[in-house]
């Protein structure tokens, strides 16, 4: 993205923070009613004021000076009062905007393809949703009320010093004209370091997200690079301090000479009228003193807020770029989905799943990820993918559970052809790293199906021997697992995963790397365990290490995208085959599994 807009854009730009305001159009219309109200209020005081200086005090006229210090003293009051409303007003509808562009942004990166999060910084879209939306609440209330405020004094002070003597009126014109060309030429410089600011300081989470993380904190620390990762840290953090300091600064020297040439209009008034208009009452000579003084701080006011609305046109621009991604029609909610009325019922298991002639590439790859690939997954069946890094597995993988869409082929389930929202549906998931959140072991398992009940989760602990680690816990299943499950260890953290998967009721499960982070006996354990939970689903393993397969078992073995070899574990192995060498070369028994019983959770295995 660039740290400027073109200046044939920025009117486009303009129109769509307009959009954004379009559906609160009444209650702008009524909160400038207000401001009107206040403003004709608070003009109103000068004018008593000047019947006071020139008529009642001169008279002596006790009758008349109370009616018109009665009137000064409401039209205060009133004054403020409709101040109050009408801001109240106008934060309402700020931050009901802003709650609406947040969750548009929410919703358009949830929409996003699955490619979109392997190239995007997290701490990018953390920065645009916390702290872009956040300067944009302060342009919305504080920024458009000072508007308001400020353009509507402006007005009515120049109207009433145009009443009192044109002359000066006009000159007050053509100042603020003056003043407001050359604010906009300020105003440039601060949008672009608005810009750049905020591009560093997404860089300045996106350290803070790496570098403090757990696994940033254990490789700093081992490699002893603690200090290269301050360094860095320090480099970003005084490079956002320049640009801030820079983006407050702009244009300050220009406001301050404004400010002091503003500061020496109501001598030269008193100068100008006792010479030039001695006609002129003295009441008049000093409301239009009064008034060019009001004139001082909406002038600098609406220069102000001619930068900040500027340079917020900068974090509008990073918004709006994250509104525009292209979204992946598979993630767009049905018609179904919207209204919530049932749609047409999948085939329920047993059903078939074929995959034919598969293929996919990733933007940017040299090669495809995968080609021409045909698979017929049967129910209760279990399936082997195997290959070696980088071979297409897991890509695979993402296209059966519905993550990925393939770009050639398709996929049919029960001899219908069936979309990636579809398989989401029957399909589940568990990636080598998969999310465990920073709440208890509870709340991580309901994620997986909220309405197990205490059973459904003893159940699916015991299947992955967890029951021994939770008993032993203070808080037993409402332990909090700490930020990314971290107060666990890999192994626990990789079966609590596998325990929610096995909560979900899908007919289909596929386990990539599931279980890498064990040592092979419970590793072992926990796969025959998962196969007997499993007997009625089908069951797609993705791993480097081959797991106990029954001679049944379907093998497929894929190397660079394509499938190489497709098989039962034993007839593969009885062909000498390149599995068979790989199967060997792993040291893993060959011999078909017997029918796999429930592993008994006991305290004391050991775990990686």
């Amino acid at each position: 993205m660039s740290s400027e807009p073109a200046p044939d854009r920025e009117p486009r730009l303009a129109a769509r923070v307009a959009a954004l305001l379009a559906p609160h159009a009444s209650l702008l219309a009524l909160a400038t009613l207000l401001v009107l109200t206040s403003t004709a209020l608070t003009v109103a005081a000068p004018l008593l004021l000047q019947k006071i200086i020139d008529e009642a005090l001169p008279a002596h006229d006790v009758a008349l000076l109370g009616l018109l210090c009665g009137g000064m003293i409401t039209a205060g009051f009133l004054s403020n009062l409709t101040s109050l409303y009408q801001g109240r007003l106008i934060y309402r509808v700020g931050q009901r905007v802003v709650h609406d562009l947040r969750m548009k942004v929410y919703d358009q990166v949830q929409r996003s393809p699955l490619t979109f999060f392997a190239s995007e910084s997290n701490s990018r879209t953390q920065s645009i949703l916390v702290s872009d939306i956040g300067e944009i609440s302060d342009t919305l209330t504080f920024s458009l009320q000072s508007l308001l405020l400020s353009g509507t004094g402006l007005l009515a002070a120049v109207g009433v010093i145009m009443a009192l003597n044109w002359k000066i009126g006009l000159l007050s014109i053509v100042l603020a004209l003056g003043l407001s060309l050359v604010n906009r030429r300020l105003a440039r410089r601060r949008f672009m370091l608005t810009n750049l600011r905020q591009d560093r300081v997404a860089d300045m989470m996106r350290r803070v997200e790496e570098d403090l993380s757990y696994l940033g904190v254990v490789a700093g620390r081992t490699l002893g690079r603690t200090g290269f990762q301050r360094g860095r840290f320090l480099a970003a953090s005084l490079d956002t301090a320049r640009l801030t300091f820079e983006e407050r600064m702009a244009g300050r020297t220009g406001y301050a000479w404004f400010g002091s040439a503003l500061a020496c209009i109501p001598p030269a008034i008193y100068w100008v009228a006792g010479t030039a208009f001695p006609e002129i009452s003295v009441g008049t000579i000093i409301i239009i003193a009064m008034l060019q003084m009001r004139l001082t701080d909406p002038i600098e006011n609406l220069m102000l807020v001619s930068a900040d609305i500027q340079s917020s046109l900068a974090v509008f621009k990073r918004v709006f770029a994250v509104m525009d991604l292209e979204t992946d029609p598979s993630i767009e909610p049905s018609r179904e989905e919207r209204d919530g009325s049932a749609g047409t019922p999948l085939p329920r298991p047993p059903a078939t799943l074929e995959l034919d002639g598969i293929g996919y590439s990733y933007p940017g790859a040299a090669r495809p990820a995968l080609t021409g690939v045909n698979l017929t997954v049967r129910p209760g069946e279990v399936t082997m993918l195997a290959g070696p890094s980088g071979s297409g597995k897991s890509t695979l993988g993402l296209i059966i559970a519905g993550l990925l869409t393939p770009l050639q082929g398709g996929l049919r389930l029960a001899g219908r052809p069936v979309d990636p929202r579809q398989l989401r549906g029957v399909v589940t998931l568990v990636p080598q790293e998969a999310p465990v959140f920073n709440a208890s072991i509870r709340e991580n398992l309901l994620f997986g199906r909220p309405d197990a009940t205490q059973d459904d989760l003893e159940r699916v602990l015991g299947a992955v021997r967890l029951t021994s680690l939770v008993r032993s816990l203070p808080a037993k299943l409402d332990t909090v697992v700490g930020e990314r499950g971290y107060e666990l260890s890999g192994g626990e953290r990789q079966r609590l995963a596998l325990a929610r998967a096995l909560l979900s009721p899908s007919p289909i499960l596929v386990l990539d790397e599931a279980v890498s982070a064990l040592d092979v006996i419970t590793g072992a354990e926990v796969h025959a365990s998962v196969l007997h939970h499993c007997a009625d689903r089908s069951l797609i393993f993705i791993a480097h290490r081959i797991p106990v397969l029954a001679h049944e078992d379907t093998v497929v073995l894929i190397d660079q995208g394509r499938v190489t070899e497709h098989g039962t574990h034993a007839g593969l192995l009885d062909r000498h085959s390149a599995y068979a060498h790989l199967v060997r070369s792993q040291t893993t028994v060959a011999a078909p599994a017997p029918a796999p019983a429930p592993v008994p959770d006991t305290a004391g295995q050991p775990d990686s």
